[in-house]
């Protein structure tokens, strides 16, 4: 079906783009591209349950083997990377990625975060984790350890992850209003989605974004920032590759590379993590640790001989660039 809609879509509206929202495991939905003679685009519905893991649990290791195993496209497909949506963050992309004591212990940290979980009935008559119904922005109050200090910096992490990937990003907005937990709105509708569909009012959502104290300020106008950085960058374009460089379990990073007329440029984007300092160390990428110069577009800041010198506080993610 998928195919045959792709094929009327070339003849009557080739500038369309098709897109699937496939809600199932990884691979499966994958497969929704075709052999690059269905969809155009897929939502990476792998993205918005992993990233969350990693930043609750304090480690990359699973995103980072995920995302190393990601096929390489065909030309003219690519993802919709998310991580928040008006529906919850779905759990199946999960199924056999993530052990199964791994989503039970992030499913616990949601229910302490105020969220709530959707099941599913499966043909053996038992049910399953489907979603998890909760602000985004809530979800990252803290980690498995409790709340903390570092809601907004971990939650701007994760939004520069999914600006970074290869894709197109796709920002819900209460993602970009740091919208809080609506449990006024599950009561009233008595659906659990409603926790993240807020309906705001023009002066309310005006006076917190004036405001110079508050999350939605602080927030929205960071991801303003960081969301113009990338729009200039020409590594940061869906067609440029990736490459995941494994470096601690702490960090997740990656390499965009992209090749303009025979001269090379590449962006090099590192994510701690975890609450705690953690240091770069990338000796066995000579390409990237004899770089005498960087530039890092987040602070616009040229860097000399920072790696392997480099400590990331906690949270803290840099788009490097090397120096001409």
């Amino acid at each position: 079906m998928v195919k045959l809609l792709r094929v009327i879509l070339n003849h009557v509206a080739p500038e369309c783009i098709l897109l699937t929202e496939t809600n199932v495991p990884h691979d499966e939905n994958l497969s929704y591209f075709g052999d690059s003679d269905e969809a155009h685009m897929v939502y990476q519905f792998t993205l918005p349950p992993l990233v969350l893991h990693a930043l609750n649990r304090g480690t990359a290791k699973y995103l980072t083997e995920w995302a190393s195993n990601l096929p390489v496209l065909h030309n003219e497909c690519t993802y919709l990377n998310f991580t928040a949506s008006h529906d919850g963050i779905g759990l199946r992309a999960l199924e056999g990625i993530l052990p199964h004591y791994e989503i039970e212990g992030l499913l616990e940290s949601m229910h302490c975060f105020g969220g709530f979980v959707s099941m599913k009935a499966n043909p053996d008559g038992e049910d399953s984790p489907y979603e998890v119904n909760i602000s985004l922005f809530d979800a990252m109050q803290g980690t498995r350890r409790g709340t903390d200090q570092w809601q907004i910096n971990r939650f701007i992490c994760s939004q520069a992850i999914m600006l970074a990937m290869q894709g197109i990003p796709a920002l819900y907005i209460h993602s970009i209003l740091a919208t809080p937990n609506d449990l006024h709105g599950v009561q009233v509708t008595g659906r659990t989605r409603s926790i993240n569909r807020k309906k705001w009012n023009y002066k309310e959502i005006q006076s917190l974004l004036e405001a110079q104290n508050t999350p939605t300020h602080e927030v929205f106008n960071t991801l303003k920032r960081i969301i113009s950085i990338r729009k200039n960058e020409l590594c940061f374009h869906p067609d440029v590759s990736q490459e995941i460089i494994d470096i601690s379990p702490g960090i997740f990073s990656f390499l965009r590379k992209a090749d303009n007329h025979a001269i090379e440029k590449q962006v090099f984007c590192l994510f701690n993590m975890t609450a705690t300092p953690q240091e770069i160390t990338v000796k066995q990428r000579p390409d990237l640790s004899d770089q005498t110069q960087w530039f890092d577009l987040i602070t616009e800041k040229s860097l000399d001989n920072i790696l392997p010198a480099v400590i990331l506080q906690p949270y803290q993610f840099m788009w490097l660039k090397p120096c001409d």
